[in-house]
């Protein structure tokens, strides 16, 4: 039998979609797709919920299938290599692509730094 390809579709609010087709738009890895191809990628894009101190992401780990681009909707995130400071995320940024893509090991640490972190997530599988 012959499979067919189905966009996957997580319900999202207007105001959730055109934010994230924005942010997508001025990501190297999806500025080339036109309109209705970022809708596809905002569509399939799921909400995550994080806590303060925890790790979504440690230094040296493996990459899975479950790593995921993330784009910030609420709370922030600290990025820490080496014991110092690279990078703090908070609304409308993004981190994760390069494990993403590249199936490469994680750089540093990230930490959840505000009282919640909220995400909307794309996984491996729906970025092919």
């Amino acid at each position: 039998a012959e499979r067919t390809w189905a966009p996957v579709v997580v319900p999202k609010s207007a105001g959730d979609r055109a934010m994230l087709g924005e942010v997508l738009k001025g990501n190297a890895l999806f500025s080339h797709l036109e309109g209705p191809e970022l809708e596809v990628a905002a569509d399939a894009m799921f909400p995550m919920t994080y806590e303060r101190g925890q790790y979504i992401a440690e230094a040296g780990a493996q990459p899975s299938d479950k790593d995921t681009f993330n784009i910030v909707v609420e709370g922030t995130c600290d990025m820490v290599h080496g014991g110092k400071l690279v990078k703090q995320f908070g609304p409308h940024d993004f981190f994760g692509e390069l494990e993403m893509m590249y199936q490469q090991p994680k750089t540093g640490d990230l930490v959840v730094t505000s009282d919640t972190l909220k995400t909307f997530a794309l996984d491996r599988n729906a970025y092919r």
